[in-house]
Protein backbone atom coordinates (compact mmCIF):
# COMPACT_ATOMS: atom_id res chain seq x y z
CA UNK A 1 0.00 0.00 0.00
CA UNK A 2 1.50 3.35 -1.03
CA UNK A 3 -0.24 5.83 1.13
CA UNK A 4 -0.35 5.59 5.11
CA UNK A 5 -3.35 4.35 6.54
CA UNK A 6 -4.89 6.28 8.60
CA UNK A 7 -4.34 5.75 12.68
CA UNK A 8 -7.55 8.08 13.74
CA UNK A 9 -10.93 7.60 12.18
CA UNK A 10 -14.02 9.28 14.03
CA UNK A 11 -17.59 8.69 13.51
CA UNK A 12 -20.12 11.89 14.20
CA UNK A 13 -23.97 11.56 14.26
CA UNK A 14 -25.93 14.57 13.33
CA UNK A 15 -29.67 15.29 13.19
CA UNK A 16 -31.65 17.94 12.00
CA UNK A 17 -31.52 20.76 14.40
CA UNK A 18 -28.75 18.93 16.74
CA UNK A 19 -24.91 19.78 16.61
CA UNK A 20 -22.40 17.38 15.20
CA UNK A 21 -21.88 14.71 17.78
CA UNK A 22 -18.68 12.62 17.92
CA UNK A 23 -20.05 9.39 18.62
CA UNK A 24 -17.32 6.46 18.28
CA UNK A 25 -13.64 6.35 16.96
CA UNK A 26 -11.03 3.32 15.95
CA UNK A 27 -7.25 3.75 16.35
CA UNK A 28 -4.78 1.72 14.63
CA UNK A 29 -1.18 1.24 15.15
CA UNK A 30 0.97 -1.80 13.75
CA UNK A 31 1.99 -2.73 17.51
CA UNK A 32 -1.10 -2.87 19.14
CA UNK A 33 -3.69 -3.56 16.26
CA UNK A 34 -7.42 -1.47 15.89
CA UNK A 35 -9.22 -0.71 18.87
CA UNK A 36 -12.67 0.75 18.76
CA UNK A 37 -14.20 3.57 21.30
CA UNK A 38 -17.82 4.28 21.45
CA UNK A 39 -18.78 7.66 23.30
CA UNK A 40 -22.55 6.93 22.59
CA UNK A 41 -23.69 3.54 21.82
CA UNK A 42 -27.11 4.18 20.57
CA UNK A 43 -25.90 6.44 17.69
CA UNK A 44 -22.03 4.25 17.30
CA UNK A 45 -23.60 1.24 16.27
CA UNK A 46 -22.04 1.41 12.61
CA UNK A 47 -18.62 1.49 14.28
CA UNK A 48 -19.29 -1.27 16.93
CA UNK A 49 -21.06 -3.83 13.73
CA UNK A 50 -18.06 -3.41 11.80
CA UNK A 51 -15.77 -4.20 15.02
CA UNK A 52 -17.38 -7.20 15.24
CA UNK A 53 -17.98 -8.46 11.90
CA UNK A 54 -15.56 -6.32 9.54
CA UNK A 55 -16.61 -3.84 6.93
CA UNK A 56 -17.49 -4.08 3.17
CA UNK A 57 -14.27 -3.02 1.35
CA UNK A 58 -15.02 -2.18 -2.46
CA UNK A 59 -11.08 -1.95 -2.65
CA UNK A 60 -10.54 -5.63 -1.66
CA UNK A 61 -14.27 -6.69 -2.93
CA UNK A 62 -14.63 -8.64 0.24
CA UNK A 63 -14.89 -7.99 4.58
CA UNK A 64 -12.15 -6.76 5.76
CA UNK A 65 -11.83 -7.17 9.41
CA UNK A 66 -10.54 -4.74 12.40
CA UNK A 67 -7.55 -7.48 12.73
CA UNK A 68 -6.30 -6.90 8.81
CA UNK A 69 -5.54 -3.20 10.42
CA UNK A 70 -4.05 -1.03 8.07
CA UNK A 71 -6.53 -2.59 5.51
CA UNK A 72 -9.43 -2.22 7.83
CA UNK A 73 -8.64 1.93 8.56
CA UNK A 74 -8.82 1.88 5.01
CA UNK A 75 -11.59 0.51 3.70
CA UNK A 76 -13.60 2.54 6.82
CA UNK A 77 -12.86 6.09 4.71
CA UNK A 78 -13.21 4.64 1.30
CA UNK A 79 -14.44 7.80 -0.80
CA UNK A 80 -18.29 6.08 -1.77
CA UNK A 81 -18.92 4.91 1.69
CA UNK A 82 -22.18 6.62 2.11
CA UNK A 83 -23.83 7.09 5.57
CA UNK A 84 -27.43 8.59 6.40
CA UNK A 85 -27.05 10.30 9.70
CA UNK A 86 -23.39 9.76 9.91
CA UNK A 87 -19.89 11.20 8.78
CA UNK A 88 -17.11 9.64 8.82
CA UNK A 89 -13.66 11.32 8.97
CA UNK A 90 -9.68 10.47 9.14
CA UNK A 91 -8.34 12.17 11.92
CA UNK A 92 -4.98 11.14 12.27
CA UNK A 93 -2.28 13.23 12.52
CA UNK A 94 0.00 14.53 9.49
CA UNK A 95 2.94 12.40 8.57
CA UNK A 96 6.06 14.36 8.78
Amino acid sequence: MTDSAPTVVGLYSFMRGAPLQRVAEFRWDPKGGVSLTVFDVEQGYPFQEWFEAGIPSEADDRVVMPSEGERFMRALIWPTRQMGYHRIWNESEPST
